[in-house]
């Protein structure tokens, strides 16, 4: 029996998503001087500069901004959130386990499973799992 479409639409934009994606965490532009990191999809088009404040191994804050559909925006908003404050150890520990947990690739800590929940229904929708991880690749390049 095949999933009423409504339904499969609602497993993957949860109530996490859509919150996000309407009301951004740190949606906003910032001044140069910055470290700006550039996160691109060519297949679909999304596009998010993601503007971190790094100080004395860091991020103090990140912000981000550019467009995309509801679960790359939605994704970043959660990244911003959650990124700030950490130390840059600590930040590349939560990228490496929220991008694992998306594509399947190990068990997520605890403090990561709590963050990636909302957003492993997308790794069940062909090209949708590169929309939950576009920023945190980035920032994960961005890392080392």
């Amino acid at each position: 029996m095949q999933e009423e479409p409504e339904k499969k639409r609602l497993d993957l934009y949860g109530e996490t998503i859509l919150r996000e994606s309407r009301s951004p965490y740190h949606f906003e532009k910032m001044p140069e001087g910055q470290t700006v990191v550039e996160a691109y999809n060519p297949y679909c088009g999304d596009k998010y500069r993601l503007f971190l404040d790094v100080e004395e191994g860091v991020i103090r804050t990140i912000h981000f901004h550019g467009y995309g559909c509801a679960v790359s925006k939605a994704s970043c908003s959660v990244l911003a959130r959650e990124l700030e404050g950490k130390a840059i150890e600590e930040a590349r520990d939560l990228v490496e386990g929220f991008v694992a947990a998306i594509r399947k690739e190990g068990m997520p800590s605890d403090e990561v499973a709590l963050i990636v929940a909302p957003f492993l229904p997308a790794a069940d929708y062909p090209g949708r799992e590169t929309c939950a991880v576009l920023g945190w690749e980035a920032l994960g390049r961005w890392l080392g």
